[in-house]
C-alpha cells in the first residue's frame, strides 16, 4: 500500500495529558485543511501518550505549520514531519 501522505503527515511531540482530540483538531485546523488528527493512547489504560498526528491536505499547509512555534493547552508542543514506520527490527536492547 503507498503512503500517500509524504510531507503532509507530522508528528506532535509534548501534548500535555489533559489536551483532547477536540482540542487538537481546532488548535491545528486554525493553519490548513486537516485530513486526519490523533492523538495516540495507551492501550489498556486510554491515557495519552503525549503524542499525535496530524494530516494536512498539502505540503504547503504542513510546511507552514512547522514554520511555526506552537503551545496547547498551556504547553508548548513541537511538530515535525512524520517518518513512515520502518519494516526494520529495532537495534540492540534484546535478549540473546
Amino acid at each position: 500500500m503507498e503512503d500517500n501522505t509524504s510531507g503532509t503527515k507530522l508528528v506532535i511531540l509534548g501534548l500535555p495529558w489533559a489536551s483532547t482530540q477536540e482540542s487538537m483538531e481546532t488548535y491545528f485546523k486554525q493553519f490548513g485543511n486537516l485530513t486526519s488528527c490523533n492523538i495516540m493512547k495507551e492501550r489498556h489504560s486510554g491515557r495519552s501518550r503525549g503524542f499525535g498526528f496530524v494530516v494536512y491536505n498539502t505540503k504547503e499547509e504542513a510546511d507552514y505549520v512547522l514554520s511555526l512555534d506552537h503551545e496547547l493547552d498551556g504547553r508548548r508542543i513541537e511538530a515535525k514531519v512524520a517518518l513512515p514506520k520502518s519494516d526494520d527490527p529495532p537495534l540492540g536492547g534484546g535478549a540473546a
